[in-house]
């Protein structure tokens, strides 16, 4: 219930929710993520756009003496500047699944910047017909 988009970057989308108000009498320890990607194509002036379901997604919580469910999720490695839609939750307890609460409307990943410069730049002695230079990826 009361499911929410929180930050969004070029990779990634964070949701919130709160727990069920009833958990049907035994405790909740899985909850289900589905949503969408609509893909834009444009032929000539025509714009055709296709939304399609991607697979579910489980957060299974952490099992100790009392389970320790976390109330959100960020969905990563998605694409940049591309619309995401019809995010749905639902919970899970000892006897199943409950229905999933109402969807939430589009959401656009940000556009994909520039990467950082590599660091740790490296090189060997040069001889007299090459040099050798290595580094590492830019952070993220």
């Amino acid at each position: 219930r009361d499911l929410r988009v929180g930050k969004i970057t070029a990779t990634t989308i964070e949701l919130k929710w709160a727990p069920p108000i009833l958990d049907g009498g035994a405790t909740v320890f899985e909850y289900e993520v589905v949503f969408s990607v609509t893909t834009i194509t444009k032929v000539g002036k025509k714009v055709n756009r296709t939304v399609s379901a991607l697979p579910p997604l489980q957060t299974t919580c952490y099992m100790y003496q009392e389970p320790v469910c976390e109330y959100g999720y960020v969905l990563t490695e998605l694409r940049a500047s591309t619309e995401y839609s019809e995010f749905r939750v639902r919970c899970k307890n000892e006897v199943g699944w409950s229905e999933y609460g109402p969807p939430l409307g589009a959401y656009e990943t940000k556009n994909a910047v520039a990467p950082g410069a590599p660091i740790f730049l490296h090189h060997e002695p040069p001889t007299s017909k090459a040099i050798a230079l290595s580094w590492s990826p830019p952070i993220r």
